[in-house]
């Protein structure tokens, strides 16, 4: 679904309370006129750019004796790093202005 305003987005979400929110492309026209529009004008103009960093990933090389969704201070010291080695390599290396990291907590 697709919102034309924040307005609306935010009513939206404050009434069914979503536990999950996918973010897509914006795009040249309402998603709702892509069969009536060409497709050669209904393209994307901005897009949103996701890393999944999950824990789990790291129990190989997680000394602590944690693994799966156990978690302690010392596996944060991996999320903590990843999360600084994504950000200056987005930042430095490929000029991004806007990040923004969110815990998701499901695990």
């Amino acid at each position: 679904q697709s919102f034309p305003s924040e307005i609306e987005l935010s009513n939206a979400i404050r009434k069914r309370r979503p536990v999950k929110i996918d973010i897509g492309a914006i795009f040249s026209h309402p998603p709702k006129d892509s069969k009536t529009v060409a497709s050669s004008s209904f393209t994307p103009s901005q897009r949103e750019l996701v890393f999944d960093v999950d824990l789990t990933d790291y129990d190989p090389v997680r000394g602590c004796g944690c693994q799966g969704a156990t978690i302690c201070r010392t596996c944060w010291t991996y999320m903590t790093m990843a999360v600084k080695v994504m950000d200056v390599g987005l930042k430095e290396d490929f000029g991004f202005k806007h990040v923004a990291w969110f815990y998701s907590g499901r695990r």
